[in-house]
């Protein structure tokens, strides 16, 4: 149950941040909980949230340098 919650929360937060950033927010908060859907393949529990928070945070800096 706690994992749903931080999965919530880093789709949130994800897509406040894309928001604060001029992207769009919606776009980024539902490729966030794909990833959070997609880390329940993963056997290690809380830890695959990390995962999925680091790799969406590194995406979004990834189009922000190629987008430049």
């Amino acid at each position: 149950m706690l994992e749903i919650a931080l999965g919530i929360g880093l789709c949130v937060s994800m897509a406040k941040i894309a928001s604060a950033d001029g992207r769009n927010g919606f776009l980024w908060g539902l490729i966030t909980f794909g990833l959070c859907a997609a880390s329940w393949l993963i056997p290690i529990p809380y830890l695959r949230m990390l995962i999925a928070g680091i790799v969406v945070f590194i995406a979004m800096i990834a189009v922000k340098v190629i987008a430049k």
